[in-house]
C-alpha cells in the first residue's frame, strides 16, 4: 500500500503540472515594450490566458506593487537596484503569478466550487482563520476574539470608505479563492489511482537483473587521418537522408536602428537640473524629507560600513568633508549627488538578540504592511518587558512567549553576523555605535525593540550618506530627430537597392549602423 499511495501523491503532481501545460495559450501584447518607454499604448488587454483578457489597468497595478516589494527587500540591504532591472523582474514575476492563478482558477471554475456563507464563516471566524486576522484580534494572552473580528468587518462593509470596501471584499474574495484552490488541490490528489497490475508489473520490471558483457571502443582512440571521406559519399549520405536535411522556409530582414537615446544635452541638462538642487540639498535639516519631496523613496538613514557599500564614486564620497557634496558623478543611467552626513568607527559584524512588540507586520505573500497593535499598547508592553529582565525575568522564556519577530523567537532572539545596512537604519544605528553589553529600547517602522548586544567583530569607517540621483532621460527633442530620421530613411528606401545606397550616402558616415535579422521562423501566415 505504501507503493501505491507514493505513485498516487507523485501522480497528482505530474497531473497538475501536465494540465497547466495543456491549458497554457496566451499571447503577450505589446505590454512590455509600452511600458519601457514610459506608458503603455494601443489594446488595453495586457495579454490572454486560456481566452480570458488580463487587463492593463489591474496588470500594471500588480506590477507596481511588486516593484514597491523588491525596492523594498533591496533597502534592507543598503542597495539600490537600477529601476529598469526591477521593472524587468517586477513585470515577470507578476506575468508568471497571473498564469498559474488564471490557470488554476479557470479549472475550479469549470468543476463549479462554490463557498456558501456558513464555510465562509468558518474561514474568517473558526479556529483556522487567517493569521493576520488572529494577530489584529487577539487578546494580550494571545485569543483569537471572533466576535470582535465579526463585528468590524460587517461594520467596514456597512460603514466603511469606498476604498476600505474595496480592500476587504478583496480580502474575502483571495481566502474564498484559496480555498477553492486547497479544494481543488485534494480533489487531484484523493482521485489519482493507479491499477494493481500495474503496480506489480513495475515492481517486477525492477525486481529484475541481468548481466551484460560488452566491449567499447570510442571514437576518440581512432586518429582521423586515418579515415578518408569522399565527396560522393557526403553527397550519397544527404541523398538517403534529406528529411535531416530539410530547411524551414525563413526570411532575413536588413535594418537601421535610429537611437532616441540621451543626447549630450540631454545629460547636460540632467546634470543643471541636478546641480540647481545643491544648495537646498545640502542645507536640509530633514534629509529623509527633502529626498521624498524629490522622489527618492530608498534613503537610508543610518551608518554603513565602507567595506559593504558598492557605489560609484564611493572613494572620492569617503574623502568629501563631513557635510560636503559630491558630484555630480554619472553612476548607471543617472546623475548623482551625494552628501556625506556622518563618519563613524564601527564593528563590521553583530551579534544581538532582540524582542520585538510590533505595530505592524509584513504579509508574506503580498508584502504589504498591516496594523497589528496601537503604538500607546506597544510602548506599554516593551516597558513591561525591560522591566521584567531588569528584575530578573528569564529572557528566552519572554522571547519565545511575547515576542512578535517570526525569524527569531525560537532562537532566543538571537541574530548572528549582521552586518551594517542589513536591519532597518534605527535599529542597525543602535547595535553598530553602541559598545557590547549595551541594552535599550529601539522603536522602528515596525514597533519596538529590546534589543541587547551580545558580541561585535571587526572594525572599520562607517559613514552615512545621502543620494540625490537624476536619470538621465531623452528629451522630446530628442525623441522627435530619431523619429524624422527614420521616416525620412523609409521615405527615400523604396526597394532594396535605394536601401542600401540611401544607408551608404547618407547616413553611414553619421555612424549609423545596419543590422540584418536572419533566419525568422515562418509563423503561420505570417512572418514575424
Amino acid at each position: 500500500m505504501s507503493i501505491i499511495q507514493t505513485i498516487r501523491d507523485k501522480g497528482a503532481k505530474v497531473s497538475v503540472v501536465l494540465i497547466a501545460l495543456a491549458l497554457v495559450g496566451f499571447i503577450l501584447t505589446d505590454y512590455f515594450s509600452g511600458r519601457g518607454q514610459g506608458g503603455f499604448t494601443g489594446s488595453n488587454t495586457v495579454g490572454k490566458v486560456n481566452g480570458k483578457s488580463i487587463g492593463f489597468e489591474d496588470f500594471n497595478k500588480r506590477v507596481e506593487q511588486m516593484e514597491a516589494n523588491i525596492k523594498q527587500q533591496a533597502m534592507q540591504y543598503g542597495q539600490n537596484p537600477d529601476q529598469a532591472i526591477v521593472n524587468s523582474q517586477a513585470i515577470e514575476e507578476t506575468w508568471n503569478q497571473e498564469i498559474n492563478r488564471m490557470l488554476l482558477y479557470g479549472e475550479i471554475d469549470k468543476i463549479g466550487f462554490q463557498i456558501g456563507k456558513k464555510e465562509l464563516g468558518d474561514i474568517l471566524y473558526g479556529p483556522n482563520a487567517p493569521a493576520d486576522l488572529k494577530r489584529q484580534f487577539s487578546d494580550e494572552a494571545g485569543n483569537y476574539n471572533a466576535v470582535l473580528a465579526k463585528q468590524n468587518i460587517d461594520q467596514m462593509l456597512k460603514k466603511g470608505t469606498p476604498e476600505q470596501k474595496e480592500n476587504i471584499n478583496s480580502y474575502i474574495n483571495e481566502l474564498e479563492q484559496i480555498r477553492k484552490s486547497e479544494k481543488f488541490i485534494s480533489l487531484l490528489t484523493n482521485s489519482v489511482n493507479f491499477p494493481r497490475w500495474f503496480v506489480e508489473k513495475q515492481n517486477a520490471d525492477n525486481s529484475q537483473i541481468a548481466n551484460i558483457s560488452m566491449v567499447r571502443q570510442t571514437y576518440a582512440t581512432i586518429p582521423d587521418s586515418t579515415i578518408k571521406i569522399t565527396d560522393k559519399e557526403i553527397a550519397d549520405y544527404i541523398s538517403k537522408h534529406k528529411d535531416d536535411f530539410k530547411q524551414e522556409e525563413s526570411r532575413s530582414i536588413s535594418y537601421v536602428t535610429f537611437s532616441a537615446s540621451p543626447s549630450a544635452a540631454d545629460s547636460a541638462e540632467t546634470i543643471n537640473s541636478l546641480l540647481s538642487r545643491k544648495e537646498d540639498f545640502a542645507a536640509a535639516a530633514d534629509m529623509e524629507q527633502f529626498l521624498i519631496s524629490e522622489g527618492v523613496t530608498n534613503y537610508y538613514n543610518g551608518y554603513i560600513s565602507g567595506k559593504t557599500i558598492q557605489v560609484a564614486a564611493k572613494d572620492s564620497i569617503f574623502r568629501t568633508p563631513v557635510g560636503g557634496i559630491y558630484g555630480p558623478y554619472l553612476d548607471g543611467n543617472s546623475y548623482v549627488m551625494a552628501k556625506l552626513e556622518g563618519v563613524r568607527t564601527m564593528p563590521d559584524t553583530v551579534k544581538l538578540r532582540h524582542i520585538l512588540v510590533a505595530t505592524m507586520q509584513r504579509d508574506q505573500q503580498s508584502g504589504a504592511m498591516y496594523p497589528v497593535r496601537d503604538s500607546a499598547t506597544a510602548k506599554n508592553r516593551i516597558d513591561s518587558i525591560r522591566n521584567a529582565i531588569n528584575t530578573g525575568s528569564n529572557f528566552d522564556t519572554l522571547c519565545v512567549k511575547l515576542s512578535d519577530d517570526p525569524g527569531s523567537k525560537d532562537k532566543g532572539g538571537v541574530y548572528e553576523n549582521v552586518y551594517s545596512g542589513q536591519m532597518v537604519s534605527a535599529f542597525n544605528d543602535f547595535i553598530f555605535l553602541n559598545p557590547v553589553g549595551s541594552k535599550g529600547v529601539v522603536k522602528t517602522e515596525f514597533g519596538y525593540h529590546y534589543i541587547e548586544i551580545l558580541s561585535q567583530k571587526g572594525s572599520g569607517a562607517g559613514y552615512k550618506v545621502a543620494y540625490l540621483p537624476k536619470e538621465i532621460i531623452a528629451s522630446q527633442e530628442t525623441d522627435n530627430k530619431a523619429q524624422n530620421d527614420a521616416n525620412t530613411f523609409a521615405a527615400d528606401s523604396r526597394d532594396m537597392k535605394s536601401f542600401d545606397e540611401g544607408f551608404e550616402k547618407n547616413w553611414k558616415p553619421k555612424g549609423y549602423v545596419k543590422g540584418i535579422a536572419t533566419n525568422i521562423p515562418r509563423i503561420g501566415a505570417e512572418i514575424r
